[in-house]
């Protein structure tokens, strides 16, 4: 057995069972120190020797040499970090430091593999997943915008260049001819995104106008998969947007108006379109009792122009539903005159108007309204 492979064999076994790692991630700097330079080169600008024969044939050396080593250790570090009860913070910290100099050398050697264009984003997938495990929400949202950019150019035809600047979506733009795996693996990735914000809980508006357009951008995705693998990804898509979109109304003085609006309007649509719709009336009847707990702010132009906005679009749907979703609409205008009655003056009017606005349409609201 000569050197490298006994290094090898030390730090595989230490990777796998080992309760102390200090210093791993020194350990394995120094055994994949081969691929320093060609790491420090890809952080400035190419040049023709970078992009020569000598260099090629060299990363090529390294993806034969090293290729098991850094698939054994992708595969031992994601379990270490997934072990119950957690492992120690500082070991954790060395693992994840590792884990992405695994990656980012894989990446490397990954043009000189004869697979797919996008086993790395896999691997980067895993990762993200550990980073959530650790609640690491931030890094993971970083990581996960990191992929679909990446994802992007392979759909482009482009793995290792820029995006052009005037592109503006954040998910890739498939069709049907595009490898089904891949698409799962885009839709993963956007439903990570959604789930990091529906944990992180931010109180920038920002974040959640890009969840927004996450949800739109990914819609035509889910009619390239299987039905089965397309809806367990829009099951996952809608909880947690329903998270978000109650948390930014329990939270709404922390955001605009207009946000909040727009946010609910994008989970009842993805309600709409996924097989669990008829859960939607329970969503509109939480965000309603969520809005009627707002004691300070009842009054607000805010809350009356949220409790209208949810109303309404119930209305829609109630025009074009069967009986039994006329009779949840019923229930929900009725739950809400209740509580209107136990509140402020003017909140009460703003939504009595609003009724007999809908009065119009709605025979049975207007007997409510008249109450």
């Amino acid at each position: 057995m000569d050197s490298v492979t006994t290094t090898e064999a030390a730090l595989l076994s230490k990777l796998q069972s080992s309760s102390d790692l200090t210093d791993l991630h020194h350990a394995f700097t120094l055994h994949l120190e081969p691929f320093s330079i060609h790491l420090k080169r890809t952080t400035i600008k190419k040049s023709s020797k970078f992009n020569s024969i000598d260099v090629q044939r060299a990363v090529r050396s390294l993806a034969k040499q090293f290729l098991p080593f850094l698939n054994k250790s992708l595969s031992l570090i994601p379990k270490r970090l997934s072990e119950s009860p957690k492992i120690a913070h500082h070991s954790a910290l060395e693992l994840f430091d590792a884990y992405r100099l695994c990656l980012t050398c894989l990446e490397l050697i990954a043009p000189e593999l004869a697979s797919k264009s996008y086993p790395v984003q896999v691997q980067r997938l895993r990762y993200i997943h550990c980073l959530e495990h650790w609640e690491l929400y931030e890094d993971a949202e970083t990581e996960s915008f990191s992929v679909l950019e990446n994802l992007q150019r392979i759909v482009k035809g482009d793995s290792k260049g820029k995006l052009r600047k005037s592109k503006t979506l954040l998910v890739p733009e498939i069709n049907e001819s595009v490898d089904k795996e891949f698409t799962a693996l885009v839709l993963e990735t956007v439903v990570t995104l959604v789930k990091c914000a529906s944990k992180s809980q931010s109180k920038e508006d920002a974040d959640y106008w890009r969840v927004i357009a996450l949800a739109k951008e990914s819609q035509p995705l889910f009619k390239v998969l299987e039905a089965k693998d397309s809806e367990k990804f829009h099951r996952s898509l809608v909880l947690y947007l329903h998270r978000i979109a109650v948390f930014l109304v329990g939270e709404l003085t922390f955001f605009e108006v207009d946000l909040i609006i727009k946010f609910c309007l994008t989970t009842f649509e993805a309600y709409k379109q996924s097989s669990v719709q008829d859960d939607m009336y329970k969503f509109a009847g939480k965000i309603c009792s969520y809005l009627f707990l707002q004691q300070n702010d009842l009054c607000s132009p805010n809350v009356i122009d949220i409790l209208k906005c949810v109303l309404n679009f119930m209305a829609t749907e109630c025009k074009v539903g069967m009986e039994k979703t006329k009779l949840e609409f019923l229930e929900l205008v009725y739950y809400c005159v209740n509580k209107c009655r136990a509140t402020t003056l003017n909140i009460c009017e703003a939504i009595a108007e609003f009724f007999n606005e809908l009065g119009g349409h709605f025979c049975e609201v207007s007997l409510f309204c008249t109450v």
